[in-house]
């Protein structure tokens, strides 16, 4: 609603009225029972009210006073230069009618040519000006008004307004007829704000009727009405109309106590029938509760169904050959929470509905008011759901307690049944929820790390001393007491550091002293070796079982598993080289009361001990020491043997062991300018057979190898590889010839060439090149060309703030239909001081094999001239051509925003494709946005968009 704040503020200008002070008009006001009488020297400048209030007259030309002593009735008309001081107002005119009863009861004040009114910042001009104390109503014709900024929080130098009549219906309310806003008292101002009639009534509600948007002398842009809720309830109110549920109104209201977050929901629609709901998340703990939500919604629920032929939902469903509606009273809860107290944790989470069709309806709501959903009710599409089948077919309810190393968890899923005795499948007792799945007790434990080696190392020391003279300026009491003195510093994990303090050897002065300061260093030079061993384990059991709609089981399982790893992690040569050992233990066992399952139980029970040795190593060896100079030979080398030493599970599939070998060298020089890289790797599996004859060669089952290789030279680059099947068969041997080579290779032997620039030069076009060595053929060209330039002062343009592009062109040699173009930019270019222009666009072509002569040929399509179909594309006059065009405009956004003072116009255009994959079609969406909006805030009139699409294609 802070949006419609603005917009009324600077449509109507309505609230100066009232808005710096409250009983801006006399109220209760008498006179004394002094008589007046013709002559101004009669009357004081000040009279006294019986009410305890004065009114003061400032200054007058004439006064006089008619009685109508029947009626107890005066009449009091002053006239030329009148000022009149009450309650801290004031009011002046050329002429001041005051009508008083019974000497103490002002009945009427009026004011007539020249009228001006000053009630604290606020300056009102009018033609003439009524106001009645006792009934608090009044009328001002032809009115003028100025209000100077109090809030501090713009630069405005005020707000400008102007009104045929005002009418005053209480302190609070107000009809304004006819009222123009501007911020310029100018006559023909930049922008106005007009609006017909405006009721407003203060902390309560605005309405206005016919609002226009002016620039200069011209009308551009129209709002019907709008409506903003003054009165601050905390609930945040969205209306509006969808053309397939009818009207909505949709209240939220928010609060936020110190122990949660609450939330309240309340629609009503014109269709769907009535939906509230309750939210709570806590703040802070409640109790041992660390954290507790709870979501509740309830509904009269009207089933609604599709009607395809006027795409909209009814209420009208066909039940026993007679049409018929179906309001169903439905809740739906859900409640979670977290129990928390030292180590140990409660989870859990239970849901319960009655209904499985209301929820998903109500699933999408609003809570800010948009004018826009009324003006277009065409676009609204926050409903999308029919009553046609139930939905939640299954609730949960689960819980977990949790310790460090303890875990225990449970789980219940209630399925849906159909209850066969009610006909009316639209009705909440045709359905129930019964217990389908019970998944307790699941219980971990995980056995704490035990280490059975401590990180153990043998390290040898460098010993290092520094001798060095220091001049120092010294008291000669001070260097002696200082004679003979050593400190020592406590060891460091680099080593030890000694300092000795000599005393001095010489006097240069009563003060000066030469001190010969000797630092002995105890580093920590090499680490031999480095061991250490860790135990692991991990137990747990699992259970489940499945019931039909009579709560008898249907099947079951059961599971235990129990892991269990050593490891010893050896570091050899001041950690060059890693040397680890894993040996991992398991054994699980699964059974079910059902033989359904027993033959999967039966192969997934066992047992499985496995081993791992893992060693690697890498270093960099340099040459030189210069930064451009220096060569670096980053080289890095690893093996991997993993054995089965036992398998039970699986029993009928072999054991299995296996190599990996990983090496890289390369060199890096003059700073990384200059960068190669040669990548090997072999791998081989066996398996144990226990001696079977097979097309196998001694159980080997798996034998690879790769090698590839890189070089990089500034902003170009070039690399290959190769990897092949060396397995060796009884009936396939390796024979290391040429075509023997290439009918094992795995995949193909591809070329990469590549010219990448690095940022900031990536406007330069990057290229790469691939080609097939073996099949002697390229394979695709792809260029990339992308960059963004800030600030550019070109001539007789202000400035241009941004330009980006990016062009991207993939040329596929072997499929010339994935061959494709794309070329998206944006600009942000400021006209004059005030006037900014935003363009962005992308555009698409996926159709270049249509320019190939032999591509098209080979998809029997006809030929098209580049040239002449990129001329199509440019020439937006031609809209033959631009259907004939391969170059496919997919977006384009086109914006332009003025500002003047405290305001902003922005109007923008965009268009774009869509895609409607319910209805199977595509179509141009082309829409025009306008929105006023004051600088510095997101305070905004409601923004208008208009869409050029048939109401069908919506």
């Amino acid at each position: 609603m802070r949006g419609f704040a603005v917009f009324f503020v600077c449509t109507l200008g309505i609230s100066v009225l009232w808005a710096q002070q409250p009983n801006s008009m006399p109220t209760n006001q008498s006179l004394t029972n002094e008589r007046m009488t013709n002559q101004a020297a009669s009357l004081p400048s000040g009279v006294k009210l019986e009410g305890a209030s004065s009114i003061v007259f400032e200054s007058f030309d004439r006064v006089s006073v008619r009685q109508y002593e029947a009626v107890a009735i005066q009449e009091v008309l002053f006239t030329g230069n009148v000022r009149i001081l009450f309650e801290g107002k004031k009011l002046s005119a050329h002429r001041v009618y005051v009508i008083i009863q019974s000497n103490k009861t002002i009945l009427q004040i009026a004011a007539f040519d020249q009228v001006e009114f000053r009630d604290g910042n606020a300056i009102y001009l009018a033609k003439s000006f009524f106001y009645q104390p006792e009934k608090k109503t009044g009328l001002m014709r032809e009115v003028r008004s100025y209000l100077r900024d109090t809030t501090g929080t713009t630069t405005s130098p005020g707000l400008f307004y102007t009104a045929e009549e005002v009418e005053i219906l209480s302190e609070k309310r107000a009809v304004f007829k006819k009222a123009y806003l501007t911020f310029t008292p100018a006559d023909i101002p930049h922008y106005e704000l007009y609006a017909e009639k405006v009721w407003y009534f203060r902390d309560d509600v605005i309405f206005s009727l016919h609002n226009t948007y002016m620039v200069g002398q011209q009308r551009l842009f129209y709002f019907p009405f709008f409506l903003r809720l003054e009165k601050v309830t905390g609930i945040k109110t969205a209306a509006g109309i969808e053309k397939r549920i009818g009207w909505y109104v949709m209240n939220t209201m928010d609060w936020s106590p110190s122990f949660g977050t609450m939330q309240f929901g309340l629609d009503f629609y014109e269709r769907m029938g009535e939906y509230g709901f309750v939210r709570y998340v806590n703040k802070k703990p409640v109790g041992p509760f660390q954290q507790i939500r709870f979501f509740g919604e309830t509904a009269d629920d009207v089933r609604l169904f599709y009607d395809a032929q006027n795409d909209r939902y009814s209420q009208w469903v066909l039940i026993n050959n007679e049409w018929t509606t179906v309001r169903e009273w439905s809740w739906h809860y859900m409640l979670e929470g977290t129990l928390q107290k030292e180590n140990f944790s409660l989870n859990f989470y239970t849901e319960d509905l009655n209904d499985p069709f209301f929820t998903k309806k109500y699933s999408q709501r609003r809570d800010t008011f948009n004018i826009q959903h009324i003006l277009q009710p065409q676009e609204n599409s926050f409903f999308a759901q029919s009553d046609n089948s139930p939905a939640f077919s299954s609730l949960t309810r689960r819980f977990s307690i949790t310790s460090p190393q303890l875990m225990l968890s449970g789980q219940w899923v209630y399925s849906r049944k159909r209850n066969e005795e009610v006909s009316n499948m639209y009705r909440n007792d045709a359905y129930s929820y019964y217990l389908y799945q019970v998944s307790f007790p699941n219980i971990s434990y995980t056995l704490p790390t035990l280490y059975l080696v401590e990180e153990t190392s043998f390290r040898t020391y460098r010993i290092e001393t520094n001798t060095r003279l220091v001049y120092s300026r010294d008291l000669s009491s001070e260097a002696k007491g200082a004679s003979g003195m050593i400190t020592n510093q406590e060891n460091m994990e680099a080593g030890q550091k000694e300092a000795a303090s000599l005393s001095p050897t010489s006097s240069l002065s009563p003060v000066e002293s030469n001190t010969i300061a000797q630092e002995v260093y105890t580093t920590n030079s090499f680490e031999w070796w480095s061991a250490s061993s860790v135990l692991n384990g991990n137990l747990s059991y699992t259970s489940s079982e499945t019931l039909d709609t009579n709560g008898m089981p249907i099947s079951d399982q059961y599971h235990h598993q129990e892991n269990a790893s050593i490891g010893l992690n050896i570091k050899l040569l001041n950690k060059t080289i890693t040397w680890d050992h894993t040996l991992s233990v398991l054994n699980r066992k699964r059974w079910s009361s059902f033989e359904v399952n027993y033959s999967n139980n039966v192969l997934y029970s066992g047992a499985q001990v496995d081993y791992t040795m893992r060693t690697a190593t890498g270093l960099t060896p340099t040459l030189g020491t210069h930064p451009v100079w220096k060569v670096q030979f980053p080289l890095s080398a690893s093996h991997t043997f993993q054995y089965q030493l036992f398998r039970s599970i699986y029993y009928t599939m072999p054991r299995e062991y296996s190599h990996t070998l990983n090496t890289s060298v390369g060199v890096n020089w003059l700073s990384n300018i200059v960068v190669y890289r040669l990548t090997y790797a072999y791998q081989t599996a066996y398996r144990i057979t226990n001696g079977l004859e097979d097309d196998y060669l001694n159980n080997q089952i798996r034998e690879t190898m790769s090698l590839s290789t890189s070089l990089g030279v500034w902003w170009f680059s070039s690399s290959t590889g190769i990897s092949l099947d060396t397995l060796t068969r009884r009936n396939s041997r390796i024979i290391w010839h040429y075509p023997e080579i290439t009918n094992r290779i795995v995949g193909s032997v591809v070329l990469e060439n590549a010219f990448v620039p690095v940022a900031p030069w990536t406007f330069i076009p990057s290229v790469r090149h691939r080609y097939d060595l073996l099949k002697q053929t390229n394979l695709s060209l792809s260029m990339a060309s992308f960059s963004t330039f800030s600030t550019l002062y070109p001539p007789f343009w202000y400035k241009i703030d941004m330009f980006t592009y990016r062009a991207d062109l993939l040329i596929d040699y072997l499929s010339p239909r994935s061959s494709s173009f794309s070329l998206s930019f944006g600009t942000v270019i400021w006209l004059q001081k005030y006037w900014k222009l935003d363009f962005t666009t992308q555009v698409v072509n996926r159709k270049l094999y249509r320019y190939d002569y032999d591509a098209c040929g080979r998809f029997n399509e006809p030929y098209v001239d580049f040239w002449k179909n990129l001329w199509d594309g440019i020439n937006v006059f031609d809209y033959q051509g631009l259907q004939r065009s391969f170059f496919k405009i997919q977006a384009l956004n086109f914006g332009i925003t003025h500002y003047l003072n405290e305001w902003e116009m922005r109007v923008g255009f965009t268009i774009q494709r869509q895609l409607d994959s319910l209805r199977r079609i595509a179509y141009w969406e082309p829409q025009i946005r306008v929105e006023f909006m004051l600088s510095g805030t997101r305070d905004q009139f409601p923004p208008y968009t208009k869409r050029f699409v048939p109401p069908e294609l919506q």
